[in-house]
């Protein structure tokens, strides 16, 4: 065979190499191409997921915010609906493969009210929301998405920011040295309660409010009661007695000159200690009994009351407030100072032990609770100056875990207590030289002192209506004495 035959034979062995090493490349850039077509096809799909993971957080806060803009507060949080509504829940979410955290976090404006990162004026009605989501797209590849929305407190009614300023205007002297229990205000009347059973002390006094720098008691009357807490909604005044057969005593006052005594009350099995009222529902805690120390009852067809209903909490009350579907309890019980109370149904209270929280204090008794949304105020007797009587709590997962997230030592005797909707506390104390105090606790682990003032006796009661504070104190000459903000 001529030798150019086997020439050629060779060179098409060398062109089948070259081409199956052209079709390797060819194969393996196209299939790089794929997997990578692939990759960024999944990874747009989780990161769409991600996405609609995380609007759904900032979704779920917004309608948080819509309950009640005071159930948001600062920290890292989950978010929940199993009870039908979404509120604050545990410190993430996890839907595999994506964790979810929520964090919400203060405001800080300049002084032309522009949004900065730092060294600004905290805006307690301002909170900016994130939502993040986080995934491992490989065990070596971790992503994220962020979003951020900021909410205000838009619903907010115009009020008094009380200052340094908030002064003296008038003062009124009741008859006897008693000095006054607790006090309620509403528009021009000033409505104050003694725990006296003297028989001849008066113990109900109504003042007219209209000269705020000289006001002027209309009415006194003689109850013959102990009464150890008042509440004024409308034309009514609530009463907490320890009055037999009158322990829950309501007022018919549309005429303060002439109010109705014998509009409405209950027989309770104990003393009444404390009251609240929200919407449609009057809620009193008594001494502690067999039985049940909660009642509530419907009070939507006075002078007719519905009820009540109520639940055993095994120990004394000493205060009550109420939301909307649940109620804080200050107890005597030094263990458990402070117990929440499930009122979505109304008619059915549940009480669980668990549900409760213990200061970190010397067992002082709970004296005092006040409810702003998801916080609790809550108050306890002076423990030798050793720990705050006055401690702020988060409870809006109460079911599983209630945090303290702020606390004031007053080292004496808180005897009422006060928040407003910016945030400012209103203290009733014992302590020389300033027992009328207000702080601002729109960071509640930073409280400021804004006003301390000189009562010259202990304030056992406060009230406050907008830019109007009065205080009823054991001072025999002006039991009643009324502040302003100018």
């Amino acid at each position: 065979m001529p030798p150019y035959k086997e020439v050629n034979k060779g060179f098409g062995i060398i062109e089948i190499i070259i081409a199956l090493g052209i079709f390797t490349i060819i194969a393996s850039v196209g299939a790089i191409n794929i997997l990578h077509s692939f990759s960024s096809d999944r990874l747009s799909d989780e990161y769409n997921n991600a996405l609609l993971y995380a609007q759904e957080g900032i979704e779920a806060v917004k309608s948080i915010d819509n309950q009640s803009f005071t159930y948001l507060i600062p920290g890292v949080y989950g978010v929940d609906k199993s009870t039908g509504n979404w509120q604050l829940s545990g410190n993430q979410n996890s839907d595999p493969p994506y964790a979810r955290t929520i964090t919400i976090s203060q405001v800080q404006r300049d002084v032309n009210g522009n949004i900065i990162s730092s060294g600004g004026t905290i805006d307690g009605d301002t909170y900016k929301i994130e939502s993040m989501v986080r995934w491992n797209f490989t065990p070596t590849r971790n992503n994220n998405v962020n979003l951020v929305s900021y909410l205000t407190n838009w619903r907010k009614t115009i009020e008094c920011l009380w200052s340094s300023t908030a002064q003296l205007n008038g003062s009124a002297d009741l008859t006897g040295t008693t000095a006054g229990t607790k006090v309620a205000i509403s528009e021009n009347y000033v409505y104050i309660v003694r725990d006296t059973n003297s028989g001849t002390t008066p113990d109900f006094i109504i003042v007219d409010m209209s000269n705020r720098n000289n006001p002027q008691v209309i009415n006194e009357i003689d109850l013959n009661s102990n009464i150890y807490d008042i509440y004024i909604s409308g034309n009514y005044v609530y009463l907490a007695t320890g009055r037999t057969d009158r322990e829950l005593w309501i007022i018919d006052v549309n005429n303060p000159a002439s109010p109705n005594l014998d509009y409405a009350y209950a027989n309770l099995p104990a003393s009444a200690r404390s009251i609240d009222v929200n919407g449609d529902y009057l809620y009193v805690v008594t001494d502690n009994v067999t039985g049940n120390e909660l009642h509530v009852f419907g009070i939507s067809s006075l002078p007719v009351l519905n009820g009540p209903w109520g639940v055993d909490l095994g120990r004394a009350g000493r205060a009550i407030n109420a939301s909307d579907n649940y109620v804080l309890v200050a107890t005597a019980d030094g263990n458990r100072q402070l117990m929440v109370i499930d009122t979505t149904n109304k008619t059915a209270p549940v009480m669980n032990i668990n549900w409760s929280y213990k200061t970190p204090s010397c067992s002082a008794a709970g004296t005092g609770v006040f409810a702003a949304g998801s916080t609790a105020y809550l108050v306890t007797l002076n423990c030798n100056g050793n720990r705050p009587e006055l401690n702020i709590l988060n409870v809006s997962n109460y079911k599983t875990n209630i945090n303290l997230i702020g606390s004031y030592n007053m080292a004496d005797n808180i005897n009422d207590i006060y928040v407003n909707g910016s945030r400012q506390v209103f203290l009733a104390t014992e302590s020389s030289n300033s027992e009328f105090i207000i702080l601002n606790a729109a960071n509640p682990a930073n409280l400021d002192v804004v006003k301390r003032i000189n009562l010259d006796s202990d304030a056992n009661g406060i009230a406050i209506d907008n830019c109007i504070a009065v205080t009823v104190n054991s001072k025999t000459d002006s039991e009643l004495q009324v502040f302003s903000q100018p």
